[in-house]
């Protein structure tokens, strides 16, 4: 009740709106939760009905701190992911272990899809908003794009595949990932640096004992060759 009066003070059509859809559908119903109230913000009644836009401006705002609120628990997550199914290939054995990891690990990817879901739908919010907000300010969702399955799949190096083609999806590299004092995320992305940076050095070497080795063949020959003269 304290919403909707708050609401009707600032956006005063949608008092008859509200009315309207309650008279034609069963929302006026007591029996449902506080989840099936539609808060009625700009981006779901944008260009339904008529309000200061200034109001669209202040939850396109709130909609990019949301945004990157839910992938930074995204990638907590991923990582945390990660690491269970880590943990579960090196030590879990049994049936009872395997039962309680698998419950866990399941356990994770819903939790990721719910939070997938909840970034579709804030990205898709944002998306609406962007149309009628100031350019200056629609310039705040830029570091956001559609999430796909491949986004989500977690850190490269954790994953099978050819050493030259590991990389960091784009959920990763939004600004804020290096600021966060999420210190589990911190770690994996130094983690990750130094697996890179371990992997280019090891092709360097590779190439320098690639190197000694061709020379020492052509050197055994030179001698074998003056050894039958």
């Amino acid at each position: 009740d304290a919403w909707v009066q708050l609401q009707n003070l600032y956006m005063p059509a949608t008092a008859a709106y509200r009315r309207e859809q309650n008279e034609t559908s069963c929302l006026a119903d007591t029996s449902g939760t506080l989840d099936d109230i539609r808060l009625l913000l700009p981006s779901e009644v944008q260009g339904i009905l008529q309000f200061d836009k200034k109001l669209s401006t202040y939850e396109f705002k709130f909609r990019v701190a949301q945004a990157y609120t839910t992938l930074s628990d995204l990638r907590g997550l991923i990582l945390t992911r990660q690491h269970m199914v880590n943990s579960k290939k090196k030590y879990a054995s049994g049936t009872a272990m395997m039962t309680r990891s698998n419950t866990l690990i399941q356990d994770l990817y819903a939790r990721i899809h719910a939070q997938t879901r909840k970034y579709d739908d804030i990205y898709s919010k944002l998306q609406v908003l962007r149309a009628v907000v100031p350019p200056t300010v629609a310039t705040l969702a830029d570091p956001f794009t559609t999430l796909t399955t491949n986004d989500i799949a977690g850190l490269k190096s954790f994953d099978e595949g050819a050493e030259g083609h590991k990389r960091l999806t784009w959920i990763w590299n939004v600004r804020g990932v290096g600021e966060t004092k999420d210190q589990a995320e911190d770690t994996a992305l130094r983690v990750e640096f130094c697996r890179t940076r371990a992997r280019a050095h090891r092709w360097e070497e590779e190439c320098l004992l690639l190197a000694e080795e061709m020379r020492r063949v052509t050197r055994f020959w030179e001698w074998d060759a003056a050894r039958w003269k």
